[in-house]
């Protein structure tokens, strides 16, 4: 009965215990409640002085998708190397910067453009990198495999990260308003690209167009007529070769000129017409009979052109004595090495005598880079022998004109020539510039074809900004902590207090 008693005592003790605690946490709840006052009013009240006063930075972006050609080689359409800094060029931004109408006030030049910044963006990154990782993961890979596992795993990286990029600008708190700032802000990649399509042409095919003042009359007016015939001739050969190198397009050969309905083909042969008829005519009748009204002079143009391409032809054939030296003397350096290596006639003591089947794998491939080497001076020398074939052509006819130069026609046949010259020369001219307003329209039809009519190098999701919080989980994680602790220590503090002004 007394075991009862003490332990119903005892209940009652604690019940009687925890009761005075509780009681004495609500006697010091003012002291409590002040302290988190003190730190709800501090910590809020530095954050509005960092925002007002010192005005921190706060970051905006969006993301931005390339869409053009060649974007996961890092090319642009017509082979610029191209990285996602092009979107914030200085100068780019400083045009930016004026169209805005922005002020010193709300942010100078410089840091407009120094709070600029662009990073790749790669939301599927983890998922490519874990599809490697669990290629990578199987025991029984050789080295080789692994090397292109992970080969395969940068190129995709790559050519993902291209893809895509964030934008991102950091301004002052309330400095510029919302408006504003987003207009900005799409207008940089909006800019950039009306500037590489505009002025860098990435859009524009990588092949050469002619301009018109090749053909224009007043380029030879001032030309004796056999140095022009000669100009003129060099300058179709120009045109044609920009017609070839316009062939190479893959859809050229389908695409028709609609004023004309030629094809390229077409435009092709009536220049070829030109070369091998029209021009030719004219150049039978002064150069077969060398009419000219500068005898003396075009007689010591055409010594020099001579003496010229003398001077080039020796160039040619040292080169090409070099060149067979050079090949002579490889050959005798390897035909002594490989002497050596094969003084072994049966093919299993070779192996054997070299110690190691991988050496005669390595012999075999120091063969194969031999071969390429001798290949490309063969190559070398051929080219150098079909330059000399060229020249001596080219000789052959400057000295024909030199001759033709000594057999003057009398003064009645030379003027009727000159006329028939100055009638013919004019329209010819016109045909090759009437040809050359349809290559022109050629070349633009095929940059459209290959490119699409879209002028766009990108595409943007939506047209809002992601702004950066100003009050984020740091501050809310902060101020919950720093209320916790100094609740708690105040109330430790003024408990003790409370206990020791009990006991006095």
């Amino acid at each position: 009965m007394n075991q009862v008693d003490q332990s119903d005592r005892r209940e009652q003790d604690d019940v009687f215990d925890l009761r005075k605690f509780l009681n004495d946490v609500w006697a010091v709840r003012k002291p409590v409640l002040l302290s988190v006052l003190i730190v709800t009013v501090g910590y809020w009240g530095f954050r509005v002085y960092q925002l007002f006063i010192v005005s921190s930075l706060i970051t905006h972006s969006y993301v931005i998708h390339f869409t053009f050609q060649g974007v996961d080689e890092g090319r642009y359409p017509n082979g610029m190397r191209f990285d996602t800094s092009d979107l914030i060029a200085p100068n780019l931004l400083g045009q930016i910067y004026e169209a805005s109408g922005l002020s010193d006030e709300e942010i100078s030049q410089s840091d407009f453009i120094r709070n600029f910044s662009v990073l790749p963006h790669s939301p599927t990154y983890a998922i490519i990198k874990k599809k490697y990782d669990i290629l990578l993961e199987k025991a029984d890979l050789q080295p080789s495999e692994i090397r292109k596992l992970h080969q395969e795993m940068e190129l995709e990286i790559s050519q993902i990260q291209n893809r895509s990029a964030k934008l991102l600008f950091k301004s002052k708190w309330g400095k510029i308003t919302k408006e504003k700032l987003k207009n900005i802000m799409l207008s940089v990649p909006r800019h950039w690209s009306s500037n590489m399509i505009n002025k860098h042409g990435v859009l524009e095919l990588d092949i050469s167009v002619i301009s018109k003042s090749l053909f224009e009359q007043s380029t030879y007016k001032n030309l004796d007529y056999i140095i022009a015939l000669d100009l003129l001739q060099t300058n179709i050969q120009i045109f044609l070769k920009s017609i070839s190198e316009l062939q190479k397009v893959p859809s050229s050969k389908r695409v028709v000129e609609p004023e004309t309905g030629y094809y390229l083909a077409d435009l092709e042969k009536l220049l070829l017409d030109v070369n091998n008829y029209d021009l030719r005519l004219l150049t039978a009748t002064v150069q077969a009979s060398g009419t000219t009204n500068k005898v003396a002079e075009v007689s010591l143009y055409y010594e020099y052109e001579i003496d010229r391409l003398n001077r080039e032809k020796n160039y040619e054939t040292v080169q090409i004595s070099f060149l067979e030296k050079t090949l002579q003397h490889y050959t005798n350096q390897t035909t002594h090495i490989l002497s050596n290596n094969n003084a072994v006639d049966n093919p299993a003591d070779m192996i054997q005598a070299s110690g190691d089947f991988l050496d005669k794998i390595s012999d075999l491939i120091k063969q194969s880079e031999d071969l390429k080497y001798k290949q490309k001076i063969y190559d070398q020398i051929l080219e150098h022998n079909e330059n000399l074939a060229f020249i001596d052509l080219e000789i052959a006819h400057k000295q024909a004109l030199l001759t033709a130069l000594q057999n003057v026609p009398n003064e009645k046949i030379r003027q009727t020539q000159l006329a028939y010259i100055d009638a013919q020369f004019p329209l010819l001219l016109s045909k090759i510039r009437d040809y050359l307003d349809v290559f022109h329209r050629f070349h633009s039809l095929l940059n459209k074809e290959n490119f699409g009519y879209d002028t766009a190098l990108y595409r943007i999701d939506s047209d809002k900004i992601t702004s950066e919080s100003i009050i984020d989980s740091s501050d809310l994680v902060g101020y919950a902590t720093g209320v916790v602790a100094i609740s708690l220590a105040t109330l430790v503090i003024a408990l003790i207090a409370r206990y020791m002004k009990e006991r006095d």
